[in-house]
């Protein structure tokens, strides 16, 4: 893997925090409920690419 595609897993990790972060700020602030829905769907597939993410940087670094 190359220094820019590590980077570019490094950065789409930092957007999917900054999305969920978002996410819980908006449920917090009781979002509308059809909003609520959405943001819990996407929570759940951002957090599936997040353990991929942490994998393949696991395997870059480790070898």
């Amino acid at each position: 893997m190359r220094s820019e595609e590590l980077v570019k897993l490094i950065e789409e990790m930092v957007d999917l925090k900054v999305r969920h972060h978002a996410a819980v700020a908006a449920c917090a602030s009781r979002a509308a409920p059809h909003l609520a829905k959405i943001i819990s769907q996407t929570n759940v597939a951002d957090q599936h690419r997040l353990v991929q993410i942490r994998s393949e940087l696991a395997r870059v670094l480790e070898g």
